[in-house]
């Protein structure tokens, strides 16, 4: 079946996608944030060049993904991998406020315009690091992550409300799973969030101490067990 706007709703509604999700979908047209070249992608699990080498993120698993969010109208949203913007947007619909980091300039750059086209108030949008901060830049009630963590990436999780929750890829290259942790703690306890596994997914590794800086270590035993066992 050819993918279409409308198989792709019909089929979240399927899998028991939240309701702001859906309609989120449902509002902003993924079109202007693609090149058209890749269009025939749209509403796929395939991925699309967006510059400097990186990719979109499959629709599926990002509709999954804001699912495990629950971003609420009075939610105020963390987004890390910001990309084409499409995501961004998506979020936009959905919560009160979202500050959004993309490594990359030159796509945070394009990724504003486009957000700036759709008219968006409530997204402020960085370049940087988003595993650090410069700034402050208060706590959140829901952080999406769209790159890849090895291991629990601690600095955002710190910027959690009590209730609030964080969604990651987590694992090696070759075996991802969504991630979710929640906050069910009061600021000052010390104990360690329980984290719950879905979805098998891929994503590029998140730059910085919680993926590439661990890839040379950790990348290189996973090729040696891989070697092992053929």
């Amino acid at each position: 079946m050819k993918a279409s706007k409308k198989t792709f709703i019909e089929e979240l509604k399927k899998l028991g996608i939240r309701k702001q999700v859906v309609e989120s979908y449902d509002e902003i047209d993924p079109k202007y944030f693609y090149d058209s070249i890749f269009h025939k992608s749209l509403y796929t699990n395939d991925t699309m060049p967006i510059g400097g080498g990186e990719t979109s993120d499959p629709f599926y698993i990002q509709a999954k993904m804001l699912h495990h969010a629950d971003v609420k109208k009075s939610s105020r949203v963390l987004e890390i991998g910001t990309g084409s913007g499409f995501s961004t947007a998506l979020l936009g619909t959905m919560g009160k406020e979202v500050i959004t980091i993309e490594f990359l300039e030159n796509l945070a750059i394009a990724a504003k315009e486009r957000i700036r086209d759709h008219g968006f108030r409530n997204i402020r949008l960085y370049a940087g690091d988003g595993t650090t901060f410069e700034e402050e830049i208060g706590m959140f009630d829901a952080i999406v992550v769209f790159a890849a963590c090895y291991t629990r990436p601690i600095s955002l999780i710190r910027n959690l409300k009590v209730g609030g929750r964080i969604v990651f890829p987590m694992g090696p290259i070759h075996q991802q799973q969504i991630a979710i942790m929640k906050n069910e703690m009061e600021l000052g306890e010390d104990e360690l969030m329980d984290t719950r596994f879905f979805d098998f997914c891929s994503f590029r590794l998140i730059r910085g101490p919680y993926g590439t800086d661990l890839y040379p270590l950790i990348g290189s035993q996973d090729k040696v067990l891989r070697d092992s066992s053929e």
